[in-house]
């Protein structure tokens, strides 16, 4: 079992690309992002987008980017974090996807995050769906909130 604690302090998750960078550049070096950190206190972004399968990491480095993904949006108030981690080249459920579902499991048995909803149960899981909708209504407007997606999944962190 994987040891849940912060071993990337210094680096964060591009939002827009998924890559790690360093917690104090203003743009990401791979995609040109701009990246500004919200204050404890000041504007916070309830929902994010981490791609883990940008540049076809291995499981492990794919792992690595969830954890520091997790701890940087709970580190950032974010509600609701979208993992975009993909089903596998072969249609038939690749091994990251296999890898995040299950650490993610781990995860919420530790309480380090509150749940997850896989993009392939949207609609067999509406009714928690429905209730992340209002805690975080700009996930309305994603269409893998709607439409199954095996390739996504939706992390609810939990509030320390």
């Amino acid at each position: 079992m994987r040891k849940y604690s912060k071993i990337w302090p210094s680096l964060i998750i591009c939002p827009k690309c998924g890559n790690e960078i360093e917690s104090v550049v203003s743009a990401c070096p791979y995609c040109g992002n701009s990246i500004s950190l919200p204050t404890e206190k000041g504007d916070k972004k309830p929902y994010i987008t981490v791609n883990l399968e940008h540049d076809q990491p291995l499981v492990s480095q794919a792992l690595t980017k969830l954890e520091t993904a997790i701890q940087n949006a709970k580190r950032r108030r974010v509600i609701v974090l979208k993992l975009i981690h993909g089903y596998g080249s072969h249609g038939v459920g690749g091994d990251i996807r296999y890898a995040v579902l299950q650490s993610l499991v781990g995860l919420r048995k530790h309480e380090i995050i509150a749940d997850f909803i896989p993009g392939d149960e949207v609609i067999e899981q509406f009714e928690k769906l429905h209730i992340v909708k209002k805690k975080c209504p700009e996930i309305k407007n994603d269409p893998d909130a709607a439409h199954p997606n095996a390739g996504v999944t939706f992390v609810i962190l939990r509030r320390n």
